[in-house]
């Protein structure tokens, strides 16, 4: 299939634009696919795409990329079905018009064309490590946040638990679970053995911890370790790329452990949260957070704001064993160093010394809620440090030490032991008293915690801290409008690529609301 944009395309006399009245073409230009066809689908980048398709001039030209990617922007948006959506486009002239289609003869879509799409680009990436989609949005973004006029100073930062969007089984139905998905595609390819034929399954058998008394688990999940370890060692070797058999290998290694005596089951504390959770959303990993059991994956959110105009400008998805500091930093090195101070928001979950000092290096101010490990007070940050030495030259009373030094990570100084003895603030002073002199000692990093402390206190910064609450609306709506946690695609890479066109699909809709406020404004 060769790679065509969507251009110089031909004009049809019987376009149904030409057959709207004055008044359904005014209602159809104050609609949202007026802002579609003027704001969102000139701006979608299509040449990034060519490298799905082929080169070969004379082989069967693609639907144009602005087209699908147009389409599944507004799929999210309306929270349609592959086939609805089709349908809107082959009979809603909102549809055509937005997708500037209604002069074609006939519409660029069928049946399979989304899934092909979807197919190529996830493939693509996972062979590539290139993100289309991603590409495709930050391009959209920068032309939508142009035309809104936005000059953010603020971003803001969020995470949210996905679930997997599988049944969730306990360690034996994990392992039964995964001995029938391998039953299943020796017996379906004709190469059934004992084993197989012997967990093909009724239909009680997926139900398996329902069934068996508590004291007799412990001896069945030895029996199916047994199984899984023999199976696999007769597995054909033409279905060794499969995923059943991947699943098969890995309930293995996550489940079990080689000792003298052999492979014997692991106990339930050492087993891993980046164990198989179950073998049809292998990448799924276990986490516990805020009290709550989670299986799945997690988003990160950036926002970026200017008044009452905000943006999604950046996202990711990774296991849920991925941590919220990880994803601080992964943001914080996406944001250019352009000189210009920026305000960064995020919960304590995501904020560290590390993070700070990095923000720090781009001229980004980061305002948490707290740091990661806490805060201890300011008393650290009121010692005062040589700028040249860098050694403590007098305390936060003014009193000079009779020696100091600046170690590896560490300040330390000493002070007479009848000035702290006497000292009004020797309560909640970290010094020791030794034998002849009182000891101060501090680390770097507890100096630049008790430094962030200073300035959480102050009323500008808790005034940022209260900024931060507006993106936990994003989450919300995430789950709510936009089935987060029903994603039918499968792993990491399909996941974050469908994240990435749920988070345009709401910069649009707040463009569409922006343009008719600024409508309404002006009228």
């Amino acid at each position: 299939m060769a790679f065509r944009t969507n251009e110089n395309q031909q004009m049809n006399m019987c376009d149904p634009l030409n057959r709207l009245t004055e008044r359904e073409l005014k209602v159809l230009r104050k609609s949202w696919a007026e802002d579609f066809a003027k704001h969102i689908f000139p701006n979608i980048p299509e040449v990034p795409f060519s490298v799905l398709y082929s080169k070969n001039d004379a082989s069967k030209p693609n639907t144009p990329v602005n087209i699908i990617l147009g389409l599944l922007f507004l799929k999210e948006l309306f929270g349609l079905t592959d086939e609805e959506l089709m349908h809107q486009l082959l009979f809603n002239v909102q549809f055509q018009y937005a997708l500037r289609t209604s002069s074609f003869v006939e519409q660029p879509i069928n049946d399979n064309t989304l899934r092909r799409f979807r197919n190529r680009i996830g493939a693509y990436e996972e062979e590539t490590k290139t993100d289309l989609i991603k590409e495709a949005f930050d391009a959209l973004t920068n032309a939508v946040s142009g035309i809104m006029g936005m000059e953010p100073s603020l971003k803001r930062i969020d995470s949210l638990m996905i679930s997997a969007n599988c049944r969730r089984l306990s360690r034996i139905g994990i392992m039964n679970e995964t001995l029938l998905l391998a039953a299943r595609e020796l017996n379906n390819n004709g190469r059934a053995t004992p084993l197989s034929e012997k967990y093909s399954g009724g239909t009680g058998s997926r139900d398996i911890e329902y069934r068996m008394k508590r004291e007799d688990v412990p001896s069945k999940m030895v029996e199916m370790l047994s199984d899984a370890v023999a199976m696999s060692e007769a597995y054909p070797d033409e279905f060794k790329k499969s995923k059943a058999y991947a699943a098969l290998k890995r309930l293995i290694e996550d489940q079990s452990k080689m000792t003298e005596d052999g492979r014997v089951l692991k106990e339930g504390k050492d087993i891993s949260p980046e164990s198989m959770q179950t073998p049809h959303e292998q990448e799924a990993t276990y986490r516990k957070k805020a009290g709550k059991d989670n299986i799945g994956f997690v988003a990160n959110i950036v926002e970026a704001c200017d008044g009452d105009k905000n943006l999604i400008t950046g996202y990711d998805l990774q296991k849920n064993t991925y941590s919220d500091s990880k994803f601080g930093e992964d943001a914080i090195d996406a944001m250019p160093g352009n000189g210009e101070t920026q305000v960064v928001t995020v919960d304590g979950a995501y904020a560290s010394t590390e993070l700070v000092e990095k923000a720090k290096a781009k001229d980004i101010e980061i305002v948490t809620t707290s740091l990661i490990g806490g805060m201890d007070g300011t008393f650290a940050a009121e010692f005062e440090i040589d700028s040249e030495s860098d050694v403590i030259v007098r305390c936060p009373l003014g009193h000079t030490p009779l020696d100091s030094r600046h170690g590896a990570g560490f300040y330390q100084a000493h002070f007479e032991t009848e000035t702290c003895t006497n000292c009004p603030e020797c309560g909640r002073c970290p010094g020791e008293f030794q034998k002849k002199a009182a000891s101060i000692k501090f680390s770097d990093a507890a100096r630049k915690k008790a430094e962030y402390a200073q300035k959480f206190g102050t009323e500008k910064f808790q005034e940022m801290v209260k900024k931060r609450n507006g993106i936990e609306g994003v989450p919300s709506v995430l789950r709510r409008k936009y089935a987060i946690d029903k994603m039918p695609e499968k792993g990491v890479v399909r996941k974050r690529q469908r994240l990435g066109i749920k988070a345009m699909a709401i910069n649009a809709g707040r463009l569409f609301c922006w343009s008719r406020k600024n409508a309404m404004a002006m009228a």
